[in-house]
């Protein structure tokens, strides 16, 4: 039947609706609203390269049909949303004048603006940049810390999301290997990563071990491979300090507190007893890279290289 196409309205939405159904004031049926849905479907993709919502709407304007359809056309008032993470794994440079869809702590958002200082990032998600550090995420595993008035370019490429983690911190006074599994955000995060690493069983104690962790200025060796307990009722329960091999020291040789040694895995680690305060772990929120930058942040204070 004929498809009558209305005009496209203040905030570029395309208007469609059916027409050659009603007779004698009758309502079009259940199988004749698919049908007029599907053809709307394959109209608007044909015509515009873009899918169309369809919703029921009594008062659309339209006194033969109680149907329509909207296309989110981009038009300048309605310019099209890029979604970061997608151009990252494409290895795409993000264009300018566009809208830009990022993730913050694994919840989506979209922004007019394509360029937004780390205050206004954390403004999404209700945060503030008193009680939470902002980093950003980009390709291969790459993290790094924005200030809070420190303005990132959206449209540089690379950029998957952007995490956060509370700022607080205290600090603490031969066997069989089985591989464990990790939940899938952490294994995306860590397939990332330049680093080799490996999920062990050593006994009774899960671990995760990532070979060659770059440690920041100040301390040394310039890298060690890390280790991270996980508790079997991870993510609920938290992961907790950090263990490194070899030993890390600092470069002015300052005695650094609290630190011991433990076996895993048969070998010796250095303990860094480092914790969060009570209720600072956020179990749908922080995991595995939260986590590492949580140690990255304690190990740059004691390296000096953050105050």
């Amino acid at each position: 039947r004929d498809v009558a196409l209305g005009g496209s309205d203040a905030f570029g939405q395309l208007v469609l609706t059916e027409a050659g159904f009603i007779s004698g004031g009758s309502q079009p049926g259940p199988e004749e609203r698919r049908f007029v849905q599907a053809l709307l479907q394959v109209l608007l993709r044909r015509e515009f390269g873009c899918m169309v919502r369809l919703q029921a709407n009594k008062t659309s304007g339209y006194s033969h049909s109680n149907l329509f359809g909207a296309c989110i056309v981009n038009t300048p008032e309605h310019p099209e949303i890029i979604d970061l993470a997608e151009y990252a794994a494409q290895d795409k440079h993000p264009p300018k004048g566009h809208r830009y869809r990022f993730l913050l702590d694994k919840t989506p958002h979209v922004t007019d603006h394509a360029e937004l200082t780390g205050r206004q990032i954390l403004a999404f998600g209700g945060m503030n940049p008193d009680q939470y550090s902002l980093f950003q995420a980009k390709r291969h595993g790459q993290r790094l810390p924005v200030g809070a008035d420190q303005e990132v370019d959206l449209t540089e490429p690379g950029i998957e999301r952007f995490f956060t983690m509370k700022k607080e911190h205290t600090n603490g006074d031969g066997q069989s290997r089985i591989p464990f599994e990790l939940p899938s955000e952490d294994l995306a995060y860590l397939r990332g990563l330049e680093q080799k690493w490996e999920a062990i069983q050593d006994g009774g104690q899960r671990w995760l071990v990532i070979r060659g962790w770059r440690i920041p200025k100040g301390l040394t060796p310039e890298s060690a491979d890390i280790a991270l307990r996980i508790d079997p009722n991870y993510p609920m329960s938290q992961i907790d300090m950090a263990y490194f091999r070899p030993a890390l020291g600092s470069n002015s040789g300052v005695v650094i507190p609290n630190l011991s040694t433990i076996q895993i895995l048969g070998e010796t680690w250095q303990q860094w007893s480092r914790h969060r305060p009570p209720n600072a772990w956020r179990p749908s929120i922080d995991g595995v890279e939260s986590h590492l930058a949580y140690v990255d942040h304690f190990l740059s204070l004691a390296g000096g290289s953050q105050s």
